[in-house]
């Protein structure tokens, strides 16, 4: 018990020691940021083989960028048709852009909402009918980014990205899953 208020009698009066020297200034200073560490917001579109969006999307890339590098996020849609399945995708991620050329290594954590639809039909000979109907599940996976991105850093212009998408999708781990974007940056 003696403990307890020492120690609450201690942040008490260091406390007061803090607000009895608190001081308001009459002059107030502004400090101008290095032009290397003023931060700039850059935007990119681009078509991506593989990846995220299984097997191709059209994505939307933000980027806000510092002296190191810069931070990020990525929004995209896929569509394939295969075999009576439609999949629709919608990858989502968080990205790291580090390197202060043209030249980058990316690196990012995302996720990719997956929607399968599959359609079936048969056919009675004997009635002359037909039915069908279709089976819908929604899904997500985990995907990481390594990759390699080459772009003009100052200047609206061309955009290249290639690197690996491990993903985790349905109890399966995939490390090796390459993918190739083309897109522009504005």
């Amino acid at each position: 018990m003696h403990k307890k208020k020492t120690l609450l009698l201690s942040c008490v009066f260091t406390l007061l020691s803090r607000l009895s020297f608190a001081q308001e200034s009459s002059t107030t200073t502004t400090i101008k940021p290095a032009a290397d560490n003023v931060k700039s917001v850059t935007n990119r579109i681009y078509f991506e083989a593989l990846g995220n969006g299984l097997i191709y999307s059209v994505n939307f890339d933000r980027q806000y960028t510092k002296s190191f590098g810069s931070i990020g996020y990525r929004l995209g849609t896929g569509y394939t048709s295969t075999n009576g399945t439609n999949v629709f995708a919608l990858p989502i991620a968080f990205n790291v852009v580090l390197g202060k050329s043209n030249r980058s290594f990316e690196t990012g954590i995302g996720t990719t909402f997956i929607r399968e639809a599959e359609e079936y039909s048969y056919s009675n000979y004997s009635s002359h009918s037909s039915s069908s109907y279709s089976r819908f599940s929604n899904d997500f996976s985990v995907v990481l980014t390594f990759g390699y991105r080459s772009e003009p850093k100052a200047t609206p212009g061309f955009s290249f990205r290639a690197g690996f998408t491990p993903t985790y999708y349905k109890n399966e781990f995939v490390p090796y899953l390459p993918y190739l974007s083309l897109g522009y940056k504005f």
